[in-house]
């Protein structure tokens, strides 16, 4: 987001609801919005300011490195899969919990409606307390129609008509309760700064509702084409729907390429797992290796999501092309960081290092791994199709252009999957919601049983 898109973000009124929400004290926030609305400007420029303890958490380990956060597993010391109320016991660490003034959970749309009640039901037992998630203020981020949380086949029976109705965190028992007590705010950025076509704008909506009428399919379609006709484009970057597909995309270019290749190997310390590492542990690098940045630059010469070309390999540090100029990169630390209490205040301390060249191979992503980038050009891969809600509307709206988007499969209607429960939660908080100019609503005290359901 460049300064003029800054400065009009922040005088946008549902910004400014956001923040007048959260100060005023309202129990559980809930921001929401298109791709490319500003929900992770708005989280790491606002809510990294807001007074008192305020702890940071995702569900994925590289969404809570990008946060400076933790995993809400490894926060509340929870064990992967169902979760059930009588696992949750008081922590040794229980103080930390009663000090906890604001929680806010980012790519709120993969958590599931059990990780939700067992957030609310480790705050509870950890601070003797029966109010919903322990009198702690939440602010829930996300666009639920993204990605979805992950359900293993042995996982589904319980989120198909057993404990819970559907798989999102809207359906969890603790914020069925606080829509119901109005304890509960939906604010949605509505502006969208990727995006400055009015036509693109429309159909990636009709995308991300699952409701394209046959001339817009027709309108999407007409990007397809071979993968020999772009040779001429610069920058593409390949989305595949599988970490396979994208790997091989990659490897293979690598292969392609002439002279020696480098393998850069990782320092690692501490406690840094293996699913939680950014980039590569030993990268493959060669000169003319299309690459990709994951992290950003203090002196924003690129950010995450810069597309270069290596054009030398050294020991300490490598040259990359960007935008016709080079640049020297050096080595990059992530800290993986942990809460801690510290005279009577909630501090980060640093538990794990990752040093490493702040990129990785680019030709091909993942669209997983592709959320919250911008992307100037796009070569989508669905290979067998898409398989889980959101992908194709994910991968779609990572360009600013049509122009920018080419298909080597046409899109059809198997690929838009939608969640139905999504409309209905939205549908039916919006139903019983008044809603200021700001876009701000709040549910009002009407039975919870249609919720999602």
């Amino acid at each position: 987001m460049n300064l003029a898109d800054r400065q009009s973000y922040i005088s946008l009124p549902s910004f400014q609801a956001a923040l007048d929400c959260i100060q005023s004290g309202t129990p559980i926030t809930f921001i929401s919005g298109k791709a490319g609305t500003g929900k992770s400007t708005f989280t790491k420029n606002e809510l990294t300011k807001l007074k008192g303890n305020t702890v940071f958490l995702s569900p994925t380990g590289i969404a809570a490195l990008n946060i400076g956060g933790q995993t809400i597993h490894s926060f509340f010391n929870l064990e992967h899969g169902p979760q059930y109320p009588e696992r949750i016991k008081e922590s040794r660490q229980a103080e930390i919990y009663r000090k906890i003034d604001t929680l806010v959970i980012d790519e709120i749309s993969m958590v599931r409606a059990d990780l939700m009640d067992a957030v609310h039901w480790a705050l509870q037992a950890n601070r003797k307390s029966e109010a919903a998630f322990g009198g702690v203020q939440l602010v829930l981020i996300g666009d639920l129609y993204q990605l979805p949380p992950v359900v293993r086949a042995e996982e589904r029976r319980e989120f198909s008509g057993g404990r819970y109705a559907n798989r999102f965190f809207f359906n969890s028992r603790a914020i069925r309760a606080a829509i119901l007590d109005q304890s509960f705010r939906y604010i949605q950025f509505s502006e969208v700064f990727r995006q400055a076509d009015p036509r693109f704008i429309s159909l990636l909506e009709q995308v991300r509702n699952c409701s394209l009428d046959r001339e817009l399919i027709r309108v999407l379609n007409e990007r397809v084409c071979a993968e020999a006709r772009l040779e001429g484009i610069e920058d593409l970057t390949v989305l595949t729907c599988t970490n396979e597909a994208a790997n091989r995309y990659n490897s293979d270019k690598l292969e392609e390429l002439p002279g020696p290749k480098r393998l850069y190997e990782a320092a690692i310390d501490g406690k840094f797992s293996r699913e939680d590492f950014p980039t590569l542990p030993i990268l493959p690098l060669k000169v003319g290796a299309k690459v990709i940045f994951i992290k950003n630059d203090p002196g924003r010469v690129w950010v995450n999501g810069t597309t270069g070309i290596v054009k030398r390999l050294r020991d300490q540090e490598i040259i990359v092309r960007i935008d016709g100029e080079d640049h020297t990169v050096p080595k990059e630390t992530w800290e993986k960081a942990q809460y801690r209490v510290s005279d009577g205040n909630i501090e980060k301390v640093v538990v794990g290092r990752f040093v490493q060249f702040p990129i990785k191979l680019g030709w091909a992503l993942t669209i997983h791994k592709s959320q919250s980038l911008t992307l100037n050009n796009v070569y989508l891969d669905t290979g067998r199709g898409a398989f889980d809600s959101g992908q194709i509307y994910v991968a779609l709206s990572r360009v600013r252009r049509l122009d920018n988007l080419f298909l080597k499969q046409p899109i059809t209607d198997r690929d838009l999957l939608l969640d139905p429960s999504i409309h209905k939660f939205l549908d039916y908080i919006e139903r019983l919601a008044w809603r200021n100019e700001a876009g701000t609503t709040q549910v009002s005290p009407k039975p919870a049983q249609d919720c999602g359901s």
